[in-house]
């Protein structure tokens, strides 16, 4: 069994903090029915888990709370 060390973390945390809240929820469903977030690594991946999103991808996930 491998271990997380300060070294050698196996874990990451994330701290997020809203900036404003969007007008209307966008679901994991409206973003895999949009072509262009076919390439989002949310989309592509099997398990939710904290993934990179591209500022062209952010902004269309904005663009879908209008």
């Amino acid at each position: 069994t491998r271990r997380s060390s300060d070294l050698r973390p196996r874990w990451v945390v994330v701290e997020l903090k809203p900036i404003k809240k969007l007008a209307k929820t966008v679901t994991l469903k409206t973003m895999k029915s949009d072509d262009r977030l076919s390439g989002l690594a949310l989309i592509k991946q099997s398990r939710l888990s904290v993934t990179p999103v591209l500022k062209a991808e952010f902004d269309i996930i904005l663009s879908l709370a209008e």
